[in-house]
């Protein structure tokens, strides 16, 4: 059984736990064109430190094959980082300035199974949810080939995420179990320890 695992890892799990208890003043984003995504970087202002989370393609092994798989990663970063990553395209800056009280990462499975055998698996992040005073901020992610992020804010934009099986086009889903884990990093660093 091959396995292919571009989860968050754990240091990346850490720098967004010490986000929990600090404000959330800005979110830097490409301006939106299409269905609010900006492409491959968000960049977030926490108590005056810049955040990249980012969406960047990599050749992995994708289900047997060699292919280009997004990857989500999560770095500091400095001011004179934050641009744009397409030609002729500005920034916008939303201001939030609210406390993040949670943090919460959501990780999807995709098995590709062969009678009762599991051939392949691949785990990714699907989305990174800012849990704040009042209300959300959601960083959703494909699974596949798209250096997208889709933005959305408000109190219930977890529940607009697409079920885990919708990534899996309608005509192979008989090969496929998913399955879909939502962690928490309200405590992770006493987890952790």
């Amino acid at each position: 059984m091959a396995f292919t695992d571009t989860r968050l890892s754990e240091s990346e799990k850490s720098l967004l736990a010490s986000m929990v208890g600090r404000t959330l003043e800005e979110l830097v984003h490409d301006e939106y064109i299409v269905n609010s995504t900006t492409y491959m970087s968000a960049w977030l202002v926490v108590d005056g430190n810049v955040c990249d989370v980012h969406c960047e393609v990599e050749p992995l092994d994708y289900f047997g094959d060699v292919d280009d798989v997004a990857v989500v990663s999560v770095r500091e970063a400095r001011r004179g980082d934050v641009r744009s990553h397409l030609v002729g395209h500005r920034l916008a800056t939303d201001r939030i300035a609210r406390t993040i009280t949670d943090v919460k990462l959501v990780e999807d499975t995709q098995e590709m199974v062969e009678g009762s055998e599991v051939e392949h698996t691949f785990s990714f992040t699907a989305a990174i949810i800012f849990e704040l005073d009042g209300t959300k901020l959601m960083l959703e992610f494909g699974p596949w080939f798209s250096e997208d992020i889709g933005i959305k804010r408000g109190p219930h934009v977890d529940r607009k995420l697409p079920a885990a099986i919708e990534a899996i086009p309608e005509e192979d889903r008989k090969w496929y179990r998913v399955s879909r884990e939502t962690v928490s990093l309200l405590n992770w660093g006493e987890a952790n320890e």
